[in-house]
Order: C-alpha cells, then structure tokens, then sequence
C-alpha cells in the first residue's frame, strides 16, 4: 500500500520511497538482522534521568538551605541597612535558585513526556506547534486541541507555569517585628528623703511648697504625675514615709471630741429636750499648749474626759476659731505630754492621737503611722512612672529629731487642710421684735480654718450640711421666731464623683498616702543616692520573624509536584527506550530532514493567499498544519550495499524521524 492511501492527497509515491524489500511496511515484515539494527539506534542514555533526578534534589537542598538560613536570622536584631538588604538578597537568591532548579527537572520531564507522546501516536502539525512551545507560550498552554490530546504534558507545562510562585512566596516567609529587649543592671534609684524635711519647717509651720503641693494632692484623691526617672526602665523599690490610719475611738476620747464639736457652733435645744449641735465638722490636734505658762491640752493625760467647760472654751478660742501654727502637729516639741506637772514638761510625745475629727456623728481618730511603701515604678507607663504601691503600717512613733519629725513635717500640710470647723450659726428674731424692728431670723453656714471644701470630701461635707440644716429648721418652725432665712451652697456633681463612693476616713486615708507619694515628683525631697534596686531597661528594637510553616508549605507544594512530574518522566523515559534529551533546534532538525519526503512537503506546500505558489514563506500553510505524524523508526529506500566477506549477507540501515503513516514503524 503507498503512503497516498493514509488521505495524504499532497503526498505522492515519488516522495516518500518505501523499502522494497518490506513486504507490508510493518516491522515484522523486516529481516531479523534489520530489526538488530534498528533496535541498536533506540540507545538510551543515563544523562537525561540524571537531569531530572538531581535537579529535583538539587532544589529540594536549596529549598533546605533556604530554611536554615532564614532560622539563624529568627529571632535575631536586624542588623545596619546595608547588611539587611544583603539577607534580603540572599534570602531571593536561595528562593531563585530552588524555583529555577524545579522549572529545569519539571522542563527536563516534560521534554521526555513530549517525545513519549509524538512517538505513541500521530499528532496534527498544529498541535505538535503547541506541544513544542506550551512551557514558554500561554496561548499555546491553552491549546484545546493541545489539551485533550496530551492531558499529562499540560499538567506537567502549566506546572512550569506556576512554580515561579514559590519565588516570590518565600521570600515573604521572612519579616521584621519589633519587639523589647531587657537588662537588668543594680543601679541607685531616688527615693523620698524624710530625714532632710526638718529643713522645710519653718518654726511652727511648714514651707509653702509642701503645702501647695498636699493641696493640688487632696483637690482630686490622685497623685500628681510622676516623671520617670530612668528613661524606658521598670524597677521596685520601697521607703518609709508616714499616712494616717483613723479609727472610731474611746470613750473617753469621744467625749472629749463630742465637747469641742458642741462648743463650737453651740447647740439648739427642742422642746422635748433633744440637742441639736451647730457644727458640722470640726477637727483638730489635741496636743496644743493652751496657756502662755506652758499648761497643755486641758486634761493631763489623753483619755480622761474633762469636766471643766472654759479649757474648752479657750482652747476652741486659740486653736478653731482662729489659725494659730502653735495648735499644729509639729509644735508640741517643746512641751510634750505632760506629767501632771503644772508647767505640763515630761513625756515624750507619740503619733497615736493626731487627730481628732468630728463629721455630723461620725467621730475619728487618726494617728500617724510609719508605714512601709512597695513601690513598682515603670517609665512606659502612659501618664506616670508610678505604675503601683502597695502598703503596710508599721504602728506609731515618738515624736523626735531625724527621720521620726520629718514623718510628722511630711504629714504636716495634709493636718493643716483638714483641720478647723464648719457650723451654724443663728440669729433668731422673736416674732414681736419682727414686729417692731422688722427683723428677720437668720441661719448661716460657716467655714473657719479649714480647707475641707477643696478637697475631696466637699461633696459629704456639704450632704451632712443640709442635714443638720433640717434638723435644725424642724426644732426652729417650733419656736416663737419669725422664718429663718439662710443660704447653703450645693455639691457640684464632679465633687460628688470625687469621693467613689469610699467612706470618710478612706478617703482622709487615701489622701495622707498620695501626699506621701507626691513628693517623689520635686527633686528637693529626694535622695538619690541612698538606694539602689534591680532596674530592667527596655529598648524597642526590630528582630527578623521568620514564617516557618509558609516556607515549608511553599517547598513542600514546589517539591512535591516537581517529584510528580519526574516520576513521570521517568516513566516515559523507560517507556520510549532511547533518549532525546532536548527539544533543541538539532533535535527537530535532525528528526526531519532524515525524511526526504517531508522536506518535499513542506517544499511544496507554501503559505499562500491564492493556492499558487508565491514566493517563499516561513508560515505553514493549513494543509500541512492538518498533516498528522509520529516519531518513530522511519523505512527508507536508500540502502548502502556492503559487501560482507564473512557472511555475504546486504545491510539495511535505518534512522528515526518524523513522518506520515507508512514511513514510521
């Protein structure tokens, strides 16, 4: 049967010239000493499995070394700019090299694939166009006819297309955060120094910048914002300062409280006999000389009640109704308590008594106590370096020099806003003398000697104040007077939100502990030398991050699918018994020209607009795109007659190449 029988209308006999000694132009039609011949041209070669096989490996170690050196970089400072675009440039360079490693095997498979499928079966001219260049052609990737005729290569060819993605993947699996980085170094710190505070009396009384400052403190129940003193630090410390702890008293000394508080504003009695007290707060500290000769407090000793209404009287006169610095904490030095000598010398004095307060029924009193501060400092604190304290009382202390008088001069200006009184007072009109002078009852509110109502404690102060002004009205509208008239301030309701809903005595409690802390914001009450602590410095730096489960995956996805398209490879490789490693311009040449025939056809069949020829054009015309062949042992008629003396037998020489059914075998 001639080549023209395959509806090869172009091809003619004369072009394709057959072997005359094949009987049907199959294989088994050839003498046994041709098919030795052929079967010794289908060599194969190790050189190709090579490829395949340690370019895979040789990706799977730059994939590995990859790894490695992006986990040294973990955790680590980034180093100077120029340093860091040179890891940044390694960490590119081990990801191109794994990426172009995997593009070569899978390319090294495919060209294996691709001489796999052009000898299994005939393949159109076109498609073959597609074959040849799906690994650098989109258009030719998406081929259909390429597609469906050669499902495995499109894999493996779009496979080629998409490992470049673990380029640029990988790269990203490395990023920088920053982070803290700590020591901690034994340094001194400063702390409040109460010892030198005997320099800020000045003779009864204090200096005014401790009592500007205990007074910005006790207006707002905070502490004022302390500055850090080493910058991006945290470190704990403790001192010894002085706060007050107030508790319900005695008896005794309730009945001494109960008899100032009455004799300061008075008192209204009902007709049922019920005493209505004036005041509404009243406090004061009891060790005050009240007498040029030196008698002190009008009892002898703390605790006994005192009859005897004028020391009261003269005392209220000295000490609440007017500021007199004698009546402060810090000037009974000279007396001390008395030993119930006449001139009142003796004893020395202690902080359990240093104030006695009076607040509607409410009494207290308050001692001073040494008292232990845990102090955690932290400069990255947002508004202040004090972060937290913590607190322990460690009792009352005789009043004495050194450390001891500058407890009681620290704890000084916070006694001086607290101390004093607020009351009322009246002036009745009878209802005969409204009738003649036309007079009018009158209740008002006094504040003598106090700062109570800057402080946080206004708010109850005031509350308490229109209580005991009702009180005082229901016992009035039962009396022969005309009307009272009278005008109470009311709380404003930030000072209302001031006192959080604490008690009294916690809020003077709170406020004696932060005019303790505020003198760690005046560098003139500190030490800075005295103390040393573990202070931790925190400096913000940025450190590599490395992503280590998106490395991984990326590589395992980029290897695992490149070891698939080897396995394939291989297979084919196996499959074709010989090698054409490339896809080479030799390669097709020589797969071509060895078939004079299809040299003839491609002579003949020009790219033509009209169906003549033309000139001549590198374009293939639709004919020969439609042209289907096969690689494979093509049967020629050209023979080399060698005389073999041995045998006296004739060779026959065959070569592969493309060709049209009839030619290949």
């Amino acid at each position: 049967m001639s080549p023209s029988s395959y509806e090869q209308p172009f091809l003619t006999q004369k072009s394709v010239p057959r072997d005359t000694t094949a009987k049907s132009g199959r294989p088994d039609d050839f003498p046994q000493r041709d098919k030795e011949n052929i079967l010794y041209r289908w060599a194969t070669s190790w050189q190709a499995p090579i490829m395949m096989i340690g370019l895979l490996f040789l990706g799977g170690g730059m994939s590995i070394a990859h790894h490695l050196f992006y986990q040294s970089l973990h955790n680590t400072k980034t180093p100077g700019d120029f340093s860091q675009q040179l890891n940044t440039a390694y960490g590119t360079a081990f990801a191109f090299a794994a990426k172009a490693c995997f593009i070569a095997a899978v390319g090294s498979a495919y060209t294996q694939h691709m001489w796999f499928n052009f000898r299994k079966r005939f393949v159109r001219v076109s498609t073959m166009d597609s074959i040849f260049t799906a690994t650098s052609s989109l258009l030719s990737l998406l081929d259909p006819r390429f597609m469906w005729s050669c499902k495995t290569g499109a894999v493996i060819a779009a496979l080629s297309w998409l490992l470049p993605l673990s380029a640029i993947v990988t790269p990203s699996t490395l990023s920088i955060r920053p982070v803290t980085s700590s020591a901690t170094v034994e340094l001194p710190v400063p702390v409040v120094n109460f010892s030198a505070f005997e320099n800020f009396r000045d003779g009864d009384s204090v200096k005014a910048s401790l009592t500007r400052l205990s007074r910005l403190v006790t207006s707002g129940v905070q502490t004022p914002p302390i500055k850090a003193f080493i910058s991006n630090s945290s470190y704990n410390t403790e001192v010894v300062g002085p706060s007050l702890q107030c508790t319900t008293p005695s008896s005794d000394v309730i009945e001494n409280i109960d008899a100032v508080f009455e004799g300061v504003g008075g008192s209204l009695q009902s007709g049922n006999g019920t005493i209505q007290p004036m005041a509404v707060y009243v406090a004061f500290t009891p060790f005050t000389p009240v007498t040029l000769s030196g008698r002190p407090w009008p009892i002898d000793d703390l605790g006994q009640s005192v009859t005897n209404s004028s020391y009261w009287n003269e005392f209220i006169d000295r000490c609440v109704r007017v500021s007199n610095p004698a009546c402060s904490l810090i000037a009974p030095t000279a007396f001390g308590i008395p030993d119930n000598s006449s001139e009142g010398y003796g004893k020395t004095i202690n902080t359990a008594n240093a104030l006695w307060l009076r607040f509607g029924d409410e009494r207290l009193s308050c001692s001073v106590q040494k008292t232990l501060y845990r102090l955690r400092f932290d400069a990255r604190h947002s508004s202040t370096a004090l972060a937290g304290y913590s607190f322990e009382h460690q009792g009352v202390f005789n009043y004495d020099s050194g450390e001891n008088a500058g407890l009681i001069i620290a704890i000084q200006p916070l006694l001086d806003v607290l101390r004093g009184t607020t009351y009322f007072s009246h002036n009745w009109c009878s209802l005969r003398d409204q009738q003649t002078t036309k007079c009018m009852s009158a209740l008002s509110y006094k504040i003598s000697q106090t700062l109570i109502h800057e402080t946080a404690l206004t708010a109850m102060v005031y509350e308490k104040a229109g209580e005991v002004r009702n009180k005082t009205w229901k016992i009035a509208e039962k009396m022969p007077i005309a009307a009272p008239h009278d005008s109470i301030p009311s709380a404003d309701p930030l000072d209302v939100s001031l006192s959080r809903n604490l008690t009294f005595s916690n809020i003077i409690e709170e406020m004696s502990r932060n005019v303790t802390l505020s003198y760690f914001t005046d560098a003139r009450y500190l030490s800075y030398n005295s103390t040393t602590a573990a202070v931790t410095t925190t400096i913000p730096i940025n450190v590599y991050d490395y992503n280590i489960r998106n490395l991984v995956l990326a590589y395992s996805i980029a290897f695992g699918s490149s070891a698939l398209a080897v396995l394939v490879g291989l297979y084919v490789f196996i499959m074709n018994g010989c090698t054409n490693g490339t896809a080479s311009f030799s390669s097709i040449l020589s797969a071509t020209i060895q078939n004079k025939g299809l040299c003839n056809v491609v002579e003949q069949f020009r790219a033509t607009a009209s169906g003549q020829i033309t000139s001549p054009s590198m374009v293939a015309g639709p004919e020969l795109l439609q042209l289907r062949l096969r690689y494979g042992v093509l049967i020629d008629d050209e023979r080399s007659d060698l005389e073999n003396s041995e045998e006296g037998e004739r060779e026959t020489k065959r070569v592969e190449a493309f060709g049209v059914p009839g030619q290949i075998f």
